[in-house]
């Protein structure tokens, strides 16, 4: 039977890891981070409010073969619902001039597609009718 590794006496006064002390509280950091990004996308009009959202805090050893020391990697993945597609109608036609166009519909909108001869007059910015 292997005997376990000791714990060198000049560790013996150091503060022991865990979540809280990892990488300097890095990972409580970063959970955090993510944990507001979840919050702010349930609350983003955007988005399917029944979709489930998750924050995914993973903690990974890799030991040295002599086992008395190892790299500690820390990970934490926000999973979010997506944005919502939204859906809207346009109307295709031409211009006075024939190039092709669309136009969102608008009920208060009036006369879509000025034919050749209608009476309008192109606006620039800021300029009245």
């Amino acid at each position: 039977m292997r005997e376990q590794t000791k714990v060198k006496e000049e560790y013996v006064d150091q503060e022991k890891v865990s979540l809280a002390t990892v990488g300097g509280g890095a990972a409580i950091e970063r959970f955090d981070i993510a944990l507001q990004q979840v919050i702010n996308n349930i609350l983003d009009v955007n988005t399917d409010a029944r979709k489930e959202r998750s924050v995914t805090l993973k903690v990974t050893f890799k030991p040295t073969e002599k086992r008395d020391m190892g790299a500690v990697s820390v990970d934490v993945v926000p999973k979010l619902a997506p944005v919502s597609a939204f859906k809207t109608q346009v109307f295709l036609g031409t211009d006075a001039t024939g190039k092709g166009m669309a136009c969102e519909m608008d009920i208060n909108q009036m006369n879509l597609f000025p034919k050749k001869g209608d009476n309008f007059k192109i606006l620039k910015g800021g300029e009245k009718p």
